[in-house]
Order: structure tokens, then C-alpha cells, then sequence
């Protein structure tokens, strides 16, 4: 997905980065990883929500797609 959130919905873990089978796991420790980055970027932003989800997307992308495409090879 471009844009994982809308509003005040924002997506995480397979909704927005879904794993293959064979990735070993790594689609639930992505959840993870995701939850715990959204909790720091809410917390940092506050009321305003677009910029965290925004920043939390923009961290993410590039390590979530990296994941998803070396499962697969």
C-alpha cells in the first residue's frame, strides 16, 4: 500500500505489509515492531494524529518492504 492510514484509522502488521507463509514469523514480529513505532510517534505527536502516522509510515516503509520482498525469493 502508498498510504497506510486514513483519518484517524491508521493500518499495521499484514493489513499494510503482508508476509508469505514461508518468511518464518516475520510477519507477526513486523506487527510488533510497527505497534511499538506507532505508540512512540502518537506519544511524540499528540492530538495530532496525521503527523504521527504519517512519521510511523515513514519510518516503516523501507524495513517492511525489504522484509516482504526478501520472502519472496
Amino acid at each position: 500500500l502508498k498510504v497506510w492510514f486514513k483519518d484517524r484509522v491508521v493500518l499495521l502488521g499484514d493489513s499494510c505489509h503482508a508476509t508469505l507463509p514461508t518468511s518464518g514469523g516475520q510477519g507477526a514480529n513486523m506487527a510488533l515492531e510497527d505497534s511499538f513505532v506507532l505508540a512512540q510517534d502518537v506519544t511524540k505527536h499528540g492530538s495530532d494524529l496525521n503527523a504521527a502516522f504519517k512519521e510511523y509510515q515513514d519510518i516503516r516503509i523501507k524495513r517492511t518492504s525489504d522484509i516482504v520482498r526478501l520472502g519472496q525469493k
